[in-house]
């Protein structure tokens, strides 16, 4: 009578090229079901939601230009060159497991380029709202009262720039969590520890 080292036949068969390429069709589509979870998310955040409404103080702040669509170049981005790499060879053996190493492209260089601040030359208002701050909030002045005449808004039609700090306003408006949070669950999730 045959015996049969199952464990043995199990790895023999996910480090082949079968296994393999099952392996990177199953983490594709993970990867992908992920994408369109973040894509989602940042469609539906408060944040891209008043920007692309051009209403608000907070869209005011960052002084977009009526015209302007700053969403668009970042969300194509993050469609087109937010990738899943694999290198389609088994990195590890242990028992029965097979371990394939994958690599999540981040495009933060792109993202950077496709979101340039309106009125500060080098920075990324992506950046700004999450990570650096944004200045200026101490003079700013929402536009609510433009619809009266009572002034005249900035370039974004929602706000402009007071000549002194407004009382008990702190200069830098707080970071808040945004898209590079989005970023970071989705690759504990794909590593499985979302």
């Amino acid at each position: 009578m045959a015996t049969f080292n199952y464990k043995e036949i199990t790895r023999k068969i996910a480090s082949s090229a079968i296994g393999a390429k099952r392996v990177n069709t199953v983490m594709q589509n993970k990867f992908e079901t992920e994408k369109t979870n973040l894509l989602s998310s940042f469609d539906n955040h408060p944040v891209t939601k008043e920007i692309e409404s051009k209403e608000g103080d907070f869209y005011g702040l960052l002084g977009f230009e009526r015209s302007s669509d700053p969403i668009k170049p970042v969300r194509e981005v993050l469609d087109n060159d937010l990738k899943l790499i694999s290198t389609g060879v088994p990195i590890a053996k242990s028992g029965n497991k097979v371990s394939y190493k994958f690599s999540l492209r981040i495009p933060t260089e792109r993202l950077k380029s496709a979101s340039p601040m309106p009125w500060e030359s080098g920075r990324s208002w992506l950046y700004a709202v999450e990570k650096d701050g944004i200045s200026g909030f101490s003079r700013f002045l929402s536009a609510l009262k433009e619809k009266s005449g009572a002034f005249k808004a900035g370039r974004s039609k929602r706000g402009l720039q007071a000549k002194n700090d407004i009382a008990g306003r702190p200069d830098e408006y707080p970071v808040r969590s945004y898209l590079f949070d989005m970023i970071g669950k989705m690759v504990k999730d794909l590593r499985g520890r979302g």
